[in-house]
């Protein structure tokens, strides 16, 4: 049965409120939605969907021929940072018009459907552990850069003395997307290990230490002593910052933010190969109603 326009725009609305919710929740998420339909299809222009980076969907944007593509597109918008145009239709030889990804229809009923599918990405976390004034740079070079930053620090009410305190202290500043938190200690020695101990743990993407190098190797030894393995161990950065010769606070704070966009850059293009892994292999085959046979993310349909 057809749902009435009613229903569907309250549906609509209710997943409006949800996007606003994952957005203020810092949970990244792809918004898809469909603009422009060719019967036959059961897609109409104004469906719309929330698609997570496993795969997962909330709402609807046409039937089993449609799902398995949004899905795939959907992650790879996630991991490039940009959103696609996607058009699903049983012409999709030959190349491309220009913006537009070309999907197979592959439903014997036929029908194209276009989907504009927007990524939506919590800004990347800076979690800077001291107030000293290389920590002031960092935390105002960060915004500069369009970081989240949150400052842990003895100044704020924050710091203690163990790697627990430090866990349950940074997550009452909020949660965070490990793949995309960028931490430093440069408390000069007040809580740096027990600050890089539970960023490792944590699993962040980077845990910087800004201290020497004799310091850094200490460490590491330390480290290792409380059970932290080399593999663990791939998050850590001592001596942190790009070699520039960086003498003053705020050269300490630019070197220290280079190698961080640097990492974060070229990280970019191996989570959108981890993306493409995911979105071929991922998906589970789906159930073609229209056409009763299963469409999986290799070789996606739409209705």
């Amino acid at each position: 049965m057809e749902r009435s326009a009613d229903s569907l725009t309250l549906e609509r609305a209710d997943l409006l409120r949800r996007t606003s919710e994952l957005a203020a929740g810092g949970v990244p998420f792809a918004l898809a939605t469909v603009v422009r339909v060719e019967t036959p299809s059961s897609a109409r222009p104004g469906h719309r969907a929330i698609v997570y980076r496993d795969g997962s969907m909330e709402g609807w944007i046409g039937g089993g021929c449609a799902t398995p593509t949004v899905r795939r597109e959907a992650i790879l918008a996630l991991a490039g940072g940009a959103p696609r145009f996607v058009r699903i239709t049983p012409d999709a030889r030959g190349p491309a018009p220009e913006g537009i990804v070309l999907a197979p229809m592959t439903c014997s009923s036929g029908g194209t459907v276009d989907v504009w599918i927007e990524p939506f990405l919590p800004a990347p976390a800076l979690i800077v552990g001291g107030s000293s004034p290389v920590a002031t740079a960092l935390a105002d070079l960060g915004a500069t850069l369009g970081f989240r930053v949150v400052t842990y620090a003895e100044a704020h009410g924050d710091a203690c003395g163990s790697v627990h305190c430090i866990t349950n202290g940074l997550a009452e500043k909020g949660e965070f997307d490990p793949r995309e938190t960028w931490a430093v200690a440069v408390s000069h020695g007040d809580f740096d290990d027990e600050f890089v101990e539970a960023g490792v743990r944590l699993g962040f993407r980077y845990v910087g230490l800004v201290a020497s190098e004799r310091r850094s190797a200490v460490l590491r030894v330390r480290l290792h002593q409380h059970g932290l393995a080399d593999d663990a161990l791939g998050a850590f950065h001592p001596s942190a910052g790009l070699r520039i010769g960086a003498k003053t606070p705020q050269e300490i704070a630019l070197a220290v933010m280079a190698e961080i966009v640097g990492l974060r850059r070229s990280n970019a293009a191996l989570d959108e190969a981890a993306a493409i892994a995911r979105a071929a292999d991922a998906l589970p085959a789906e159930e073609d109603s229209c056409c009763h046979h299963a469409a999986s993310a290799t070789a996606p349909a739409a209705d």
